[in-house]
């Protein structure tokens, strides 16, 4: 009996400081961000046209935790001001560093995005860094950090972008 009741404390405190990034957890989760695009079109190498804008941005995303803070997405998004009118869809890789105090996380990790721009033949292949905190009540967790991008491969429009972002989700 009492071996059991040791037990049952264990277990219930364990159960209680679990977080929303441990090993197994699968997540899902609305993004926003916002930001000003600056891109360059290319005309024989030579940087051209310089154009600059202010977008924002809304998607869905999903993620696993194949290890304990270390999480593998999907998401996809659309862009509102963006001209062309842009959707993308992104494989982020994240890992949020096991330090944490009073639920807050900070979080690093880089991601591949693909743009689709409607209308035109130019679409993008992206790569980009992200770091920020996270701050989580149970399962339910808000990122906030700050993600740059820049165009990788043979393209017309050379893309440089930086913005915020942030993200609501939830684990199971």
């Amino acid at each position: 009996m009492k071996n059991s009741l040791i037990l049952s404390l264990i277990l219930g405190s364990s159960l209680l400081s679990a977080s929303p990034f441990d090993q197994g957890r699968v997540g899902v989760g609305v993004e926003f961000g916002t930001g000003e695009i600056q891109s360059s079109e290319v005309n024989n190498r030579q940087y051209d046209v310089e154009n600059s804008y202010n977008y924002s941005m809304i998607g869905l995303s999903a993620e696993i935790f194949p290890a304990s803070g270390l999480s593998i997405g999907l998401s996809a998004r659309k862009w509102f001001n963006a001209k062309p009118e842009t959707y993308d869809m992104s494989i982020p890789i994240t890992y949020y560093v096991p330090i944490s105090h009073n639920g807050l996380v900070p979080y690093v990790g880089g991601v591949y995005r693909y743009h689709y721009n409607v209308g035109v033949e130019n679409h993008l292949n992206v790569l980009g860094g992200r770091l920020g905190f996270a701050f989580y009540v149970e399962q339910a967790y808000m990122t906030f950090g700050w993600v740059e991008e820049f165009s990788i491969g043979d393209v017309k429009t050379q893309y440089n972008v930086g913005y915020a972002e942030f993200k609501v989700g939830i684990t199971f």
